[in-house]
């Protein structure tokens, strides 16, 4: 990282007016050529607006041939970037040039609608099951019956972003740090009488004295406890742990058994009930992001087609090939990197890799922000 230079530019730093001024003195102090630069930043338009004011200032400098040329430098997105190289010397990767790219709003459709049809109808049963068990919710008394779908869509996101082709080794970090914060305890047991016979006084009370507001409220969650016929799951007992906890003093004294039940429900995540239900849930959702993806890279394939993540990998796959890495360091001279506090670590490695490559490098960023 010899040829790294870190520059700290927060918010309101003038980190435009820095960059673009930077890319034009290099220029100017014949550094390099304006055609020589790579410069990437996170949105097309600041990558506009950079190379822009950079012209402009090259203009103002009456270097008018260096502000034409700058047209032909590499400015944009990390992914654009990646793509302008990866075309450039698309046969030291032993792919086709007429590569296609799959927008990313593509990728969540395409993914949203195998979910149509990734789960056996057995499987949408065990969905069901499970979330009724554990009473998925999106807000106040709503219900969440497809929060599976969006853990499953977060898997995948993130194996994707990581490079990511077997699940296996996250499906086992995830079971483990259950266990960890959840400590088994094969003891665990609570007697469904103690709750209805509390759910029955309870009911009784607040019947008395259901002219108090917030006791009609409690006196309605009751009414669905009770309907349960003690068919509790996991978020029904959670319900009768707050719906306990929250009695005024004088309800209170009149459960002689709630202060038991409490004690029981305050160690509710470590029982059989919670810790066997979640483990097949997490086996569940990872079997089926694992299965999606693989659909997904099989559609890739079949259509030549390459999303973001690939050309990040394709990108470091370059940088990574000796012949390719002659050609790119004789072509290109300097590198900008905007807003590196807020890359990936594929990315880092990509800029770190380039860097070897060229002059120098300039990154600029807020640490803080990291």
């Amino acid at each position: 990282m010899k040829n790294i230079e870190f520059i700290n530019a927060g918010a309101g730093s003038g980190k435009t007016y820095f960059l673009s001024h930077k890319l034009a003195e290099v220029i100017m102090e014949d550094v390099c050529s304006a055609e020589e630069i790579i410069m990437t930043t996170f949105t097309e338009v600041a990558a506009a607006e950079l190379q822009n004011k950079a012209h402009e200032a090259l203009l103002e400098a009456g270097n008018q041939q260096q502000a034409n040329l700058l047209a032909s430098a590499v400015i944009g997105t990390v992914h654009s970037v990646a793509l302008h190289l990866i075309q450039q010397y698309w046969q030291y990767l032993g792919i086709g040039v007429n590569l296609r790219v799959m927008p990313q709003e593509d990728t969540r459709f395409f993914l949203d609608q195998s979910l149509a049809f990734i789960p056996t109808p057995e499987e949408l049963k065990k969905l069901d099951r499970l979330t009724a068990l554990f009473d998925f919710q999106k807000g106040i008394n709503e219900k969440d019956p497809d929060r599976w779908k969006n853990d499953l869509l977060d898997i995948i996101g993130k194996a994707l972003s990581n490079r990511m082709e077997n699940l296996e080794d996250s499906l086992n970090a995830s079971l483990d740090e259950l266990d960890r914060i959840f400590p088994d305890d094969q003891t665990w047991h609570i007697e469904k009488h103690l709750i209805e016979n509390t759910l029955k006084s309870a009911h009784g009370i607040l019947q008395d004295a259901v002219r108090i507001p917030a006791n009609l409220t409690r006196r309605k969650t009751v009414e669905t406890l009770v309907n349960l016929d003690g068919n509790f799951g996991i978020g029904d007992l959670l319900s009768l742990q707050t719906f306990l906890a929250k009695l005024t003093v004088d309800i209170a004294k009149k459960l002689p058994e709630r202060d038991v039940i409490l004690a029981k429900l305050a160690s509710i995540e470590s029982s059989p009930l919670f810790k066997d239900g979640l483990r097949e849930y997490i086996r569940l959702v990872f079997d089926l992001a694992g299965r999606s993806m693989d659909r997904y890279q099989m559609y890739k394939k079949e259509n030549k087609l390459i999303d973001f993540n690939d050309m990040e990998v394709l990108f470091l796959k370059l940088l990574e090939n000796g012949q390719a890495r002659k050609e790119i360091s004789s072509r290109y001279k300097m590198v900008f990197v905007d807003e590196f506090q807020d890359c990936s670590p594929i990315q880092v490695e990509i800029f770190c890799k380039l860097s070897d490559l060229v002059k120098k490098s300039f990154w600029v960023g807020d640490p803080k922000q990291a």
